[in-house]
């Protein structure tokens, strides 16, 4: 089977041109409704650093490889100030100046993970209960002037349904995904829905 994960972009070195975030995170599901344990999220991300045919970064995986080159890879630690524990996180060096515009614009906010996986079936209790509403910031990214209250609405799932953020500079945005706003006055921000879940079902 493939599998795919969307994680967001947290942290961003606009002069060396390099963006972190998670690839993926345990114990979570991804955009198919699965997930990993940790010990199987720490084999895969060292499985791909052992591996030299690995590596190819594209876009919205149209296989084709562009100029971006993983440079960094690790597991996350506990207490880490960025990053979810045990997540495996990537920084990513984007060479090329028309991919690190559309970074740059929001266009491209995020890592996503596609490969081939094993899937079985498990049996899992819960410790946690998903809340139907979270409310976060957005983050500040360098050159930004303001930031906005944002308000999901999630299904029983963990979905999203909708959500927007507060008025702020006479402009709101839309919320449909977990990692940026719809675009609104030109311009979108970024948030992180994840950590906003965890945070409300503490």
């Amino acid at each position: 089977m493939t599998t795919r994960a969307t994680h967001g972009i947290k942290k961003t070195d606009t002069d060396l041109q390099i963006v972190w975030g998670e690839v993926y995170v345990p114990g979570f599901p991804d955009s198919q409704n699965e997930f990993m344990t940790t010990d199987e999220v720490r084999k895969m991300a060292h499985r791909y650093a052992m591996d030299a045919k690995l590596g190819v970064i594209d876009v919205m995986h149209d296989g084709k490889a562009r100029k971006a080159y993983v440079v960094e890879s690790f597991i996350a630690r506990k207490g880490d100030p960025d990053f979810i524990e045990g997540a495996w996180v990537a920084g990513v060096y984007i060479a090329d100046a028309n991919l690190w515009d559309r970074v740059v614009k929001g266009e491209l906010n995020g890592f996503s993970l596609d490969g081939l996986a094993l899937r079985t079936e498990e049996k899992v209790e819960l410790d946690m209960v998903c809340p139907l509403a979270v409310t976060c910031k957005t983050v500040m990214l360098k050159g930004d002037d303001h930031d906005h209250l944002v308000r999901v609405q999630l299904d029983d799932d963990g979905n999203i349904v909708g959500g927007e953020t507060s008025f702020v500079n006479g402009h709101r945005h839309l919320v449909k995904r977990g990692t940026v706003t719809e675009e609104a006055d030109d311009h979108k921000h970024k948030f992180d829905l994840l950590q906003a879940v965890l945070a409300e079902a503490a």
